[in-house]
């Protein structure tokens, strides 16, 4: 590719813990977030296989998701252009056909609301090195609301051998400054 990566793999870096729960907060108690879901759990093993067998990847798409009535976030390792190569959702390995619906029906349920985040991206870069600095053995995706009132996403690494449910005590680690999409941002981006 000519020029610079849409996506690059060092995109996204550490976060002090306690900020990022103050932004985690301030994104819950925004009347505009009311009745969204505010962290999905991600799971490590998964998400290392999914970049382990995608070497082209340069990073991790973390997406909201609808699937008929049920909010579904899905995940999908993306190359530097932000095409997807595989996919996966909290539990399991996906279609690319299956994340492509689950990421299009939400965009249909928020499309009066174009402010709502879609999706956030963090480089492998960055979550290998998380993940090994950390011992990291689950991650919890996280929307949450910047000093600026902007929308962002990040996430808390947990490194307990004590599955935790998202949200639910204090993570080890936090990354963030990532690359965000809402609504408006076009396909591909």
């Amino acid at each position: 590719m000519n020029g610079q990566a849409k996506y690059p793999k060092g995109q996204g870096r550490p976060m002090n813990v306690k900020r990022a729960m103050a932004q985690q907060k301030r994104w819950k108690n925004n009347p505009k977030h009311k009745g969204m879901t505010d962290s999905f759990s991600v799971d490590v093993s998964l998400l290392m296989k999914t970049l382990n067998e995608n070497s082209e990847a340069t990073g991790i798409e973390f997406c909201n998701g609808q699937n008929g009535d049920e909010y579904a976030p899905v995940m999908a390792a993306i190359n530097e252009d932000g095409a997807p190569l595989a996919a996966f959702n909290s539990t399991e390995e996906i279609s690319l056909e299956e994340f492509a619906l689950c990421r299009g029906q939400w965009k249909d349920r928020f499309k009066d609301n174009k402010e709502v985040l879609q999706f956030f991206f963090i480089g492998t870069d960055a979550l290998m090195r998380n993940i090994e600095d950390f011992d990291i053995t689950r991650y919890e995706a996280s929307f949450v609301e910047k000093t600026d009132g902007k929308d962002s996403g990040l996430l808390f690494g947990y490194s307990s051998g004590v599955e935790k449910d998202p949200g639910g005590g204090d993570p080890d680690t936090a990354l963030n400054f990532v690359k965000t999409c809402p609504m408006e941002c076009p396909e591909g981006e």
